[in-house]
């Protein structure tokens, strides 16, 4: 059996581990600090992008050499900038595959400290002379509710699981 080990906080990890679990006929298990057997199996970490903090790394780090790992960030930086970014590439154990998913935020649902680290953020894009396409999308996006998650782009994710596990 594959494990399956996330950390969501407003529900669109949660969306895609669940997703993920069915698909590979496995468990979810909504935290990322439960012992994982020492059974060699595929892992799937499966953790929000706050910022610079993936959360799931430390768990990648404290698995790699036991079992075959993938990381998985969800997140809202459009895919192709967060992939090209590789935040986790620094970071994650080498031999780890990583993987970015797009995510959702919802303004009414966030915490005051992630509501104002968001306006802190898109008053610093708005600041900059030259944007990308990133900072134009966070900043149009701003205050809205924003639902980018897409369970096809889990199909990478998947496809690892399977081969790691046969």
């Amino acid at each position: 059996m594959i494990h399956v080990r996330f950390h969501s906080v407003y529900g669109s990890t949660k969306y895609y581990a669940e997703s993920l679990a069915q698909s590979v006929d496995a468990l979810s298990i909504a935290v990322l600090d439960v012992p994982i057997p020492s059974d060699g199996r595929p892992v799937v970490i499966l953790s929000p992008v706050h910022g610079p903090s993936i959360a799931g790394i430390k768990v990648a780090q404290q698995y790699h050499e036991t079992h075959p790992v993938a990381l998985v960030a969800v997140g809202m930086t459009l895919l192709d900038a967060a992939q090209k970014r590789d935040q986790m590439r620094s970071s994650a154990p080498e031999d780890c595959a990583r993987f970015y998913l797009p995510g959702r935020l919802d303004y009414s649902q966030l915490s005051s400290a992630h509501r104002a680290a968001m306006a802190s953020l898109v008053a610093l894009l708005k600041a900059k002379p030259l944007k990308n396409a990133n900072d134009k999308n966070i900043i149009a996006g701003y205050n809205k509710v924003v639902d980018r998650v897409d369970v096809d782009k889990l199909q990478p994710v998947i496809q690892w699981a399977r081969n790691a596990a046969s």
